[in-house]
Formats: structure tokens, sequence, C-alpha cells
């Protein structure tokens, strides 16, 4: 029945870790689904440019300032901006709808597990599984219980969070939206800003020359990095995968530490590894939480890092559709680099270098720090699991033996108190008969004395009778009743000494008794010393009762 309830312990927490993990995967599927709906969006995009393009070129009433035109460029980035942060959003809430649904599933199924658990626990409790490893085993159903509550909670938290910034976006969507279709041009103004827009894109193509002939002393530099970036990329997921792995693992061993801490608590102070005590369970916690904090940090500037590669994707894009349908616009950007220096660009460009040589370096310090914490996670670990399968046997051969000694220790405690029930019976009886006798001797004590006085008082009066010649009729009715007398008195004399006899082996058979019942008082408490102990044997037993009969 143990290795049952073992068993279907096993399969929940299996339960427990699968959909732990299903929740954390991202398939192939799904990476491609977000790639078409990135395409899409792309041309979504390209299709209200095209429409703005069209608005501006036919639209009568379109205004000749510089200002409106470079709002209108703000408001599309913007709006490209907006709207990835909308799709990432719905993305985000698709997602945690999704992990809601299956951690409600596994709720339910937890909950059936939860209950039939418990129909096996009190089917067994009173007679196999002992009191210490059935609390334990309900108190770790509970707790993974209460871990999914808590996830479940942080869920819709997190589901509520994501609904108010969708809607502070579809605001945002909507007045920028406004924004675009509010103003009318006029034709004087749309010819003004045809010259701008070619001016425009003649100053942007002069950018772009500068540009690359800046890029091309920047490309060898570009593409390292480029490469340490995908070997970073590809030693991350390894070790996520071992990090993951390593949880697992983690659970594994705290759900088996969950039933053994009890028993091995005074052994595991014992155990010394490279002369230091192993971390306890809430060290280990404290551990586990810095790592978790360190994995945060390393989310946060990947985040960031795809989040700037994203803006800086999106502003060449935009350059070169502007290039694309804008020649004027080279004329422009000749005109913006004479207003500001190109030498605050390149000191821009060498901070940004600089910038991205750090965050390289953090990079590899943080996981080359996470290769290290898993490797001595790992040693741990293994560590443990040698020490604790010794212990483990020893545990379950002390346990046998501990029931073994038990049934034994109640046998011989049955044996023991019909014996001594009997014994207390006969020493009552004992002590009834001795007070009998006691009084009874005390009795024919008080009779002696009395006959005794009359035998003198005869005598004297005898005496008296006897000088006087003429009672000699008296004389002889005296010593009849005299012979008489001294019969009686040898009978009670020797009724006396039978019970003299009698008392004198009934003290020393009290005395026995008394002396028998110290002993197993005695005995008893010894007994009682050595089971708590643990260290009662067969042989102390028998010679007891031995010990006892014989006495």
């Amino acid at each position: 029945m143990p290795s049952d309830q073992q068993q279907l312990f096993k399969e929940t927490h299996q339960k427990y870790q699968q959909t732990f993990s299903t929740k954390n995967e991202t398939t192939t599927t799904e990476l491609k689904k977000e790639i078409k709906q990135m395409q899409n969006e792309k041309e979504q995009l390209e299709n209200r440019l095209n429409k703005m393009q069209l608005k501006i070129e036919n639209d009568k009433n379109v205004t000749n300032n510089k200002e409106k035109f470079q709002q209108i460029l703000e408001l599309t980035s913007n709006l490209r901006v907006s709207q990835e942060e909308e799709s990432n959003l719905l993305r985000n809430a698709y997602d945690q709808r999704k992990k809601h649904r299956m951690s409600s599933k596994t709720m339910h199924e937890l909950q059936s597990d939860k209950s039939a658990l418990e129909e096996i626990f009190n089917e067994i409790s009173e007679h196999v599984i002992p009191n210490e490893t059935n609390a334990i085993s309900e108190d770790s159903a509970q707790h993974l219980i209460e871990m999914w509550k808590e996830k479940n909670m942080q869920n819709e938290k997190e589901l509520e969070h994501v609904h108010n910034e969708y809607k502070e976006h579809h605001k945002m969507l909507q007045e920028l939206l406004n924004i675009t279709h509010s103003d009318t041009k006029t034709d004087n103004e749309l010819s003004s800003l045809r010259n701008e827009i070619n001016e425009l894109s003649h100053e942007i193509g002069d950018l772009e020359n500068q540009r690359d002939s800046l890029l091309q002393a920047l490309d060898s530099k570009l593409a390292i990095y480029k490469k340490r970036a995908f070997d970073m990329a590809k030693n991350k997921t390894v070790l996520l995968n071992k990090i993951k792995q390593i949880q697992d693992e983690i659970k594994d061993v705290r759900t088996e530490i969950m039933f053994r801490c009890v028993v091995f608590k005074d052994e595991m102070d014992k155990m010394h590894i490279n002369g230091r005590r192993p971390m306890s369970e809430k060290e280990m916690k404290e551990y586990l939480v810095s790592l978790q904090e360190k994995k945060h940090k390393y989310e946060q500037c990947q985040n960031n890092l795809q989040r700037q590669s994203h803006e800086i994707g999106i502003l060449e894009r935009t350059e070169e559709i502007l290039k694309s349908r804008h020649e004027n616009l080279q004329q422009y950007i000749e005109y913006k680099e004479k207003e500001e220096s190109l030498a605050e660009q390149q000191k821009q460009l060498v901070s940004i270098s600089a910038m991205k040589s750090e965050i390289d370096q953090s990079k590899g310090m943080t996981l080359n720090s996470l290769s290290e914490v898993a490797k001595r996670v790992n040693a741990e670990l293994q560590l443990r699991k040698n020490k604790l399968v010794p212990l483990i046997k020893q545990f379950r051969i002390k346990r046998e033996e501990f029931e073994e000694l038990q049934k034994e220790y109640k046998d011989k405690k049955q044996i023991y108190d019909t014996i001594k029930m009997t014994y207390e019976k006969e020493l009552q009886q004992l002590q009834t008969s001795i007070d009998e006798t006691g009084h009874d001797i005390s009795m024919l004590n008080q009779d002696i004395n009395q006959t005794q006085k009359q035998l003198k008082d005869k005598k004297e009066l005898l005496a008296n009778i006897s000088s006087d010649e003429k009672c000699k009729e008296y004389k002889t009715i005296y010593e009849n009743d005299t012979a008489k007398l001294l019969q009686k008195s040898k009978r009670l004399r020797q009724e006396q000494k039978i019970v003299i006899e009698k008392q004198g082996k009934d003290e020393i058979q009290k005395e026995y008794f008394n002396r028998a019942k110290q002993l197993m008082q005695i005995k008893l408490e010894i007994l009682e010393a050595k089971t708590q102990t643990g260290t009662t044997t067969n042989e102390n037993g028998a010679d007891c009762m031995i010990i006892a009969g014989q006495e």
C-alpha cells in the first residue's frame, strides 16, 4: 500500500512538471505564425504609406510647412511602434489566457488527485503508514496545490495588466489616426511640400553615401559582433535547457527531502561536505531565488537589445522607403548636415559601439557565471544524491527493525500486564488473610491473659480452701475446674504456636512479594527507558519474565 501511494504522488508530480514545461516551450509553428504576422504588418504599413503619399499628391488642400511634414513622419514611426506594441500585447494576452486555461485544467486534475490521495491516506493510516510520513505526504500535496493557486493568481494579475496596457495603446492609436486625418491642404502647400520632399531625397542620398563610407570601416567589427551574438544566442539556449533540467532535478530532490527531512535532520547536521554543513532547504531556496534574479536581469538586457535592434530596423526601413520614393531628400539632408556637424554623429557612433562592447562583455560574464553556477548546482546535487542513498537504505533497515521490536514489545507487555494482574490479586488476598490472622492472634492473646488472671484468682482460692479441712468437696470441685482450665490453656497455646508459625511464614511470603513487586517495577522502568531510546532486545524481556516467575 505505501508503494501505491508513492507511485500516485510521483505521477501527479510528473503531470505538474509536464504542464509547467509545456507552458514555457515555444514550438516552430508558433514562430512561423509570428513571422507571417510580421510580414502582414509590414505589407499593411507599406500600403498605408502609399495611401498617405497619394493623399499628399492628390489632395488640393496641402500645406507648405516643414514642421507638418516632420510631424507626419514622426506619426508614421509612432504608428508603426504602437501597432507592434499592440500586436505584442494581443499575443501576450492570448498566451496568458492559454496559460490560465491550462492552469485551471491542471488545478482540477490536482484536486481530483488530492481527493484520491486523501481517501488512500484515510484507508491506510490506521494500519500501515506511520503518522509522520502521512503528514509529510499530505503537506507536500497541499504545497503543490497552493503553488498552483499562486500561479493562477499571478496569471490573472498579468492579464489585467495586459488589458490595461492594450486600452492605453488603443487610445494612443486613435489619437494618432485623428491627427493624420484631420488637416486639409491647398495646392500651393502641396507644391511646396513636393519641392521639400525632393530636397529631402537629395539630402538623404548624400547622407546614405556618408553613412556607407562610415559603415565600411565598421563592417568588420559588426560582422565579428554578429558572430558573437549568434554564438551567445546558441549558448544561451543550451544554458536555458540545462537550467530547466536543473530546476526539474531540484524539484525532484526537494520532494524527496520533504519525505525524509524529519528522519534525517539529526544525521544531516552530523554530515559534512568539504569541511562544512550542506545547504538546508531555506538556503537552497535563497540560492534559487538569486539564480532567478540573475536570469531575470539577463532577460531584461536581452529584451533591451532586441528592442534597440528592432528600432534600428524600423529606421532603416523608413529610410529605404523614403529613398525609393523621394529623390529630393538628398538636398534636404545636405542642408541638415551643414546645420548639424557630422562630428557629433561620429561621437555618437563611437559611444554606441563602446556601449555595445560593454554590453557584450557583460553578456559573456553573465553567461560564464551562469555556467559555473549550473556546474556547482549539478555537483552539489550529485553529492547529495550519493549521500542520501546509503542513508535511505539504513533508514529502511532501521525502520523494519523498529517495527519488529515494537511488535515484540507489545506482545511482552501484554504478557507482563496479565502476570502483573494475577500477582496483584494474590497479594491482595494474602494481605487480607494476614490482617485476619493478626486480628485473631490479638483476640487469642486477650483470651489467654484473661484465663491467666482467672487461674491466679482460683489458685488463691484453692490455697485458702485447702488450708481449711472442712472444705474438701470444694477442693475437688476446684481441682476438676483447674484441670479443665489447664487442658483449655494447653489447647490455646498449641493454637497460638500454630498461628505464630503461620504468621511467620505469611510475613516472609509478604516480604518476598514486596521484593518481587519492587523488582518488577524497576525492570518495567528499565524497559520503558530502553524502548524510548530504541535499544531493547529479546533476551532482556525474557529474563524479566523468568525472574518474576521464580520469585
